[in-house]
């Protein structure tokens, strides 16, 4: 529990002394120089936490813009970035998959993104197969510094907390369209996904009901599974299914 309490106040303190500094690039260059004044004001109370926490997001979303994070990204949370197209894919075997997916984790998103100014969107789609709980479970919105982005994962295990497992992969795809921007993600996994996910930090403070996010899940390789969503989800809302071919738009 106190390594909990130190993390906290690492990230806090982080991110005080991340907001005190002059964020920079000019000719590949990023620059960061300290305002001992800014931080000064930050400790006295007469700049409000909130606007130091907003700054520091601001700065994050302008390293993640610049590149500067592709290393950081990839090493903490397992996020590949596409350079043709410039947007983020979380591998297949990052340390998330360990901890599954639960509503308390939505919270969490709907509470951050309400922070910064944005929103979220989620739908889920729990189905029954060979004596098995699954659920598909989709989100779109603002990812913060990584940006407009969606997602969505299989799991199975039953509530409240779900599992995940590599071996419910399928073959995916993910497009989203912002209502002015056009395409922000276009994405084909070339390999079988758990958990398909895209973001553009491109594109920044979106929010989510300007946005809509398309899922395609090829079942070939398990019909069965798919005739058993078909029968036993009790919401189809947003799918269509063309062969072994299941898509979902929201």
């Amino acid at each position: 529990m106190k390594n909990k309490y130190v993390l906290v106040v690492c990230l806090l303190v982080g991110s005080i002394f991340l907001t005190s500094c002059t964020y920079t690039t000019e000719n590949g260059v990023s620059t960061y120089t300290f305002d001992s004044y800014y931080f000064e004001s930050i400790l006295k109370g007469d700049k409000p936490i909130k606007d130091a926490c907003m700054d520091a997001v601001n700065i994050w979303k302008d390293m993640t813009r610049s590149g500067d994070l592709d290393t950081f990204l990839h090493a903490s949370l397992g996020a590949q970035k596409n350079e043709s197209l410039g947007t983020y894919h979380m591998r297949q075997d990052t340390w998330q998959r360990f901890f599954g997916y639960n509503d308390l984790y939505d919270i969490a998103f709907y509470i951050g993104t309400d922070f910064t100014g944005t929103t979220m969107d989620v739908a889920k789609f729990p189905f029954e197969h060979e004596g098995e709980d699954y659920i598909f479970w989709a989100w779109k919105g603002d990812y913060i510094n990584l940006g407009a982005g969606a997602e969505m994962g299989i799991y199975y295990g039953g509530g409240p907390h779900w599992k995940a497992d590599r071996a419910l992969a399928f073959p995916m795809a993910l497009n989203l369209r912002h209502n002015t921007y056009g395409t922000v993600v276009n994405y084909y996994a070339t390999e079988p996904h758990w958990w398909i996910t895209g973001f553009n930090p491109q594109y920044q403070t979106v929010q989510a009901d300007d946005m809509t996010a398309v899922y395609t899940v090829d079942f070939s390789a398990n019909p069965q599974m798919l005739q058993s969503f078909k029968d036993t989800c009790d919401d189809l809302t947003g799918w269509s299914f063309n062969g072994n071919a299941a898509t979902f738009s929201f």
